[in-house]
Order: structure tokens, then C-alpha cells, then sequence
């Protein structure tokens, strides 16, 4: 593993407070067929991170490049992550190739931006249910879950676990 790539909205921003109508018109978007460009409503623009973002992060950046796989605008994920005072290797620009997740080419497009083989990735989600658990080792990449409700054993419950299972 040389990249630990993010799912954002939901892993390292807390969507908690997102009305339950934004969530499901936001993923009927990204699962058209054909491809348009994403507007997210304006609150999605202040979400908080969750709390163990920065540290977990900033700890796998000391092994590991940390990049971003999120459908989210990129103007939008770089505005969230300064806010939040996170730091990247790499915000990968979905939108520059025309994809979504769950499609296999969004996650195609952060090996390639991070100049690696999709087998050098490992996707990390707090999403059960949004398709990266089955979308990233499709495209040839691992996936791990961030099980922030703890009812999986042995699963990473923070970003901060998830460094330190890495030595980190």
C-alpha cells in the first residue's frame, strides 16, 4: 500500500446533520447513467469534520500519501478541508475525467492522479451502504471501513484506530 485514499462526505466530514432529502438526491445524481456536473446544496459547504480527521490523517501521512475520493466538487473538498485545517497529498478531481462513485473509473482516476497501480490504493469509507466496499477492490483496490457505530469487531471505529493498526 503506497495511497490511502478517502471517501469524504461521511468518513472524514460528519453528514449527521445533512436532511435526509439532500443525502438521496445527491446519491440519485451520482448514480445517473450519463454524467453532469454535481452542485451541492450550500450547508453541505460547513460541514464539521469529524473529530478524529486531522490526527488520523495527519498520522497516516507520515507513512503513507493521503488523497482524497470523493464526488464532492473540488473547490468544494479543498474549501472543507482548509476549514478544517486538513491537509492532503492529493484532492483527486472526479468531476476532470467526468465520474462518480460507485462507477469503477472514479476510483481508476486516484491511482492515476497519484501515479500509482490501482493494487497500491486502499480506499477508506465509513459508507456501508454507498457501494465503495464493493466499488474499490472492483477497480483492483482494498477497501477498509471506518465502523464509527462499532457494530463490526475488529473494524477501525476512528481514523486515528485505523493509524495506528498501521503504525502510525
Amino acid at each position: 500500500m503506497k495511497v490511502i485514499a478517502f471517501d469524504v462526505f461521511g468518513t472524514v466530514f460528519d453528514m449527521s446533520g445533512v436532511p435526509a432529502h439532500e443525502v438521496r438526491e445527491y446519491v440519485a445524481h451520482v448514480r445517473k447513467y450519463d454524467w453532469s456536473p454535481l452542485t451541492l446544496p450550500a450547508s453541505w459547504e460547513r460541514l464539521p469534520p469529524h473529530s478524529d480527521a486531522a490526527e488520523g490523517i495527519e498520522r497516516l501521512r507520515t507513512r503513507y500519501r493521503v488523497a482524497t475520493c470523493s464526488n464532492g466538487p473540488l473547490e468544494t473538498l479543498a474549501r472543507l478541508s482548509r476549514n478544517a485545517g486538513i491537509e492532503w497529498d492529493a484532492i483527486v478531481p472526479l468531476e476532470a475525467r467526468r465520474t462518480f462513485k460507485p462507477h469503477p473509473q472514479a476510483y481508476l482516476t486516484a491511482a492515476m492522479v497519484c501515479c500509482v497501480e490501482p493494487a497500491d490504493v486502499t480506499l477508506v469509507t465509513a459508507n456501508e451502504t454507498f457501494g465503495d466496499l464493493e466499488g474499490a477492490p472492483k477497480a483492483g483496490m482494498a477497501a477498509v471501513l471506518i465502523d464509527r457505530a462499532g457494530v463490526h469487531e475488529g473494524k477501525p471505529r476512528t481514523i486515528v484506530e485505523l493509524a495506528e493498526s498501521l503504525g502510525c
